[in-house]
C-alpha cells in the first residue's frame, strides 16, 4: 500500500460507514451496492476492498478513458506494482489493422499481472471485460524466466522468443528484439527498462548481464534471474488453425489484425475475469445500470459489422461474432460464481443489488481558485475536527501551497500526488482537497507510460521529416531523418 492510503486508513477505520463496508467485503456479500460516490471515492472503496481482502479486484467501467483515470487514483493509493489497466484494442471488429505498440505493450503487461501469483487491482473497460482473449495458461506458459546456473537449450530460448514476437536481428537497437551471437543471447524485453545479455555455457545459463544499447557493452551489473515476457499476447507455436490460416501465418507472421482472428488460431479463449479463480477475485462494477445497454450496443454492432464484412469479402475466414465478445449468458455465469458490487454515483435500483449502503461522502466546494474562501473552508473543517489532506501534484506546487496557507502549518498535511476529486468522508472526518480543483486547473496526467531511456521510440517507421517530436532528456524537437555516427568505435543510426 502507498504511504498516502498508510495515512489515512486509521482515519477512515473509525467510519461506520467504512466498517460496513468492510463487512460486505469480508463475507463476500455478492450484491451489495454503494452509492453517494464520486470517483475518487470509489478507488478509495477499491483500494480498501483490496488492503482488506488481499484478493484480486476487478474493475468493470464504462470505457477505457474512465478505466484510466481510475488507474491514476489507484496508482496513489496502492502502488505501481498492484494497479493495472486492461486497454482494449482501439480497432473495430474485422478491421484489418493490429493496436497501437504501447496499447499491445500495456495489455501484455496487464496480463502478465493477471497470471502472477501477486493480487492487484484491475480496471477495464466493458469492451475489454467482454472481449475473449488468449486463455490464462497458454499465455502464462509463454512468460520465461532463466536463472544462472539452469539449463534451458539456447537453440529451444530463440525459437520461443521469435515465436512470441521477438525479431531476431544482428544487434539489439530497440525493444522486441533479440541477436544471437553463439552461447550469447541478447534480448530486449518490453518490461525491462535496458536489454539483457545471456551467456550460455552449452545448455547451461552461466550469466545474464545488463547492457547498452548506444554502446553494446555491459554496464557492469549482473543479474541472478530475469523474466521475459511476450513481446505478442500469443506465440505463433500456439498456434492450431486450418490450412488457410496456416498459409497466411507462414507468410506473414504476425499479419495485421492477427489479435481479431484469436477464435481462428488458438485452441482456447476466454474473457479476462477467466484468468482468475472465484475463490481470489472481487468483481466491482462502476454505475451497473448503463451496462446492458452497453452490452447490447457491443454485440450488435458486432454482429452489423460480421455481416457487412461478410458480404464484401465472400472468401475472407471471419470469426463469428460471439468468438470475439462475451454473450449475455456469460455474464449470467460471472453473477452466480463471482462476488459482485456495485459502485454508484446515486441511488439506483436493479435486481442484481440486494443490499444497499450509502456512503457518507460530500463533493469538495467549488472553490472558483479563491485563496479566501479556501482559507474559510479549511478553518471551519479544522473546528469540526476534520483531519485535512491537501494534495498537490509535485513538491514545488505542494511547497508553495504552504507557502500559501503558512497559519495551517502542523495542522493538516500537506502530500505529493493528486487524485482526479476531493471529497469529504463525513462520519471520519476526513477532507481531501486537489490543488487542481481548489485553483479550477486541468488535472495533469499523473502515471505516463514508462520508456526506457535505451529505447523510447518503437515506432520509427510512422516518423517523416519535419515531424515534431518529443525527446524523454531534451524536449520538442523537428525529425530531420536517420544518420549514421561512431559512438565508441561503433557505427549507430541515430534519429
Amino acid at each position: 500500500m502507498s504511504n498516502f492510503y498508510n495515512k489515512i486508513s486509521s482515519v477512515i477505520a473509525d467510519s461506520d460507514f467504512i466498517k460496513n463496508f468492510d463487512a460486505v467485503v469480508q463475507t463476500r456479500t455478492t450484491g451489495a451496492s454503494v452509492h453517494n460516490l464520486n470517483r475518487s471515492a470509489k478507488s478509495l472503496l477499491l483500494a480498501r476492498a483490496f488492503a482488506i481482502s488481499g484478493l484480486n479486484v476487478v474493475f468493470i467501467t464504462a470505457d477505457d478513458k474512465m478505466a484510466e483515470d481510475y488507474l491514476e487514483d489507484l496508482d496513489l493509493l496502492l502502488g505501481h506494482d498492484s494497479a493495472y489497466f486492461l486497454p482494449d484494442y482501439e480497432v473495430l471488429p474485422y478491421e484489418q489493422r493490429s493496436p497501437h505498440y504501447l496499447i499491445r505493450a500495456q495489455r501484455i503487461e496487464t496480463l502478465t499481472a493477471a497470471v502472477s501469483v501477486k493480487p492487484a487491482v484491475f480496471t477495464v473497460s466493458t469492451h475489454s471485460f467482454l472481449r475473449k482473449i488468449v486463455a490464462h495458461d497458454i499465455f502464462g506458459n509463454n512468460i520465461i524466466t532463466l536463472k544462472k546456473g539452469m539449463d534451458f537449450n539456447p537453440d529451444v530460448l530463440v525459437s520461443d522468443l521469435v515465436g512470441m514476437g521477438y525479431e531476431n536481428q544482428f544487434q539489439v537497437s530497440k525493444v522486441g528484439e533479440l541477436a544471437r551471437r553463439g552461447g550469447i543471447i541478447d534480448v530486449f524485453c518490453p518490461s525491462l527498462h535496458k536489454p539483457v545479455r545471456v551467456e550460455f555455457f552449452g545448455d547451461e545459463v552461466e550469466s545474464i548481464r545488463v547492457f547498452s544499447v548506444s554502446s553494446q557493452r555491459s554496464t557492469g551489473e549482473e543479474l541472478e534471474s530475469v523474466t521475459l515476457i511476450p513481446s505478442r499476447e500469443f506465440s505463433l507455436h500456439d498456434i492450431d488453425t486450418s490450412e488457410p490460416m496456416w498459409q497466411r501465418i507462414h507468410k506473414n507472421g504476425f499479419y495485421d489484425g492477427i489479435e481479431l482472428d484469436v477464435a481462428l488460431l488458438l485452441p482456447k479463449i476466454e474473457p479476462f475475469l477467466n484468468y482468475f479463480d472465484a475463490n481470489n477475485c472481487l468483481v466491482f462494477w462502476d454505475e451497473f445500470q448503463f451496462f446492458q445497454t452497453s452490452l447490447n450496443e457491443i454485440l450488435s454492432e458486432t454482429a452489423e459489422l460480421y455481416q457487412k464484412v461478410h458480404s464484401q469479402y465472400k472468401k475472407r475466414i471471419l470469426p463469428q461474432p460471439e468468438d470475439i465478445f462475451a454473450s449475455e449468458e456469460y455474464i449470467n455465469r460471472v453473477f452466480r460464481d463471482f462476488p459482485n458490487f456495485f459502485l454508484n454515483g446515486s441511488f439506483q435500483d436493479f435486481k442484481q443489488a440486494t443490499k444497499i449502503l450509502q456512503a457518507p461522502v460530500t463533493s469538495q466546494v467549488n472553490l472558483q481558485g479563491s485563496l479566501e474562501l479556501l482559507e474559510q473552508e479549511l478553518a471551519t473543517k479544522l473546528e469540526d475536527g476534520y483531519r485535512i489532506v491537501v494534495q498537490s501534484d509535485n513538491k514545488s506546487q505542494s511547497k508553495r501551497m504552504q507557502d500559501l496557507l503558512p497559519q495551517f502549518e502542523n495542522k493538516m498535511d500537506f502530500t505529493i500526488g493528486v487524485l482526479q476529486k476531493g471529497f469529504n468522508l463525513t462520519d471520519a472526518k476526513l477532507a481531501i482537497f486537489t490543488d487542481h480543483e481548489i485553483f479550477s486547473r486541468y488535472k495533469r496526467k499523473r502515471r505516463q507510460t514508462q520508456f526506457s531511456k535505451e529505447e523510447a521510440l518503437v515506432d520509427y517507421e510512422s516518423l517523416k521529416p519535419g515531424d515534431y517530436i518529443v525527446h524523454i532528456d531534451h524536449g520538442i524537437g523537428v525529425y530531420a531523418g536517420l544518420n549514421k555516427l561512431q559512438v565508441d568505435g561503433n557505427i549507430i543510426e541515430c534519429l
